[in-house]
């Protein structure tokens, strides 16, 4: 098991190097969206492309952080 918790800014340079990150696409992820006191929690198999549609829905959220939890075991 090798967990891993790795933190991005909620900008488009943050969901670039969100694309490049190993568990980035096609593998449960889960993330979290923080902005002052706000919080989302998500899941999805698809982090690049959950979290690029987020933001444009989720505009509050915009130029906060993202965390994503990842495993190699989830699966």
């Amino acid at each position: 098991m090798a967990l891993e918790i790795s933190e991005y800014s909620f900008t488009t340079d943050g969901l670039a190097q969100i694309s490049q990150h190993h568990y980035g696409r096609n593998w449960p992820i889960t993330y979290i969206l923080q902005k002052n006191d706000q919080l989302y929690i998500g899941e999805t198999t698809g982090g690049y492309g959950r979290l690029k549609n987020h933001f444009e829905s989720k505009r509050e959220f915009r130029d906060g952080k993202v965390t994503l939890v990842t495993d190699s075991d989830f699966s």
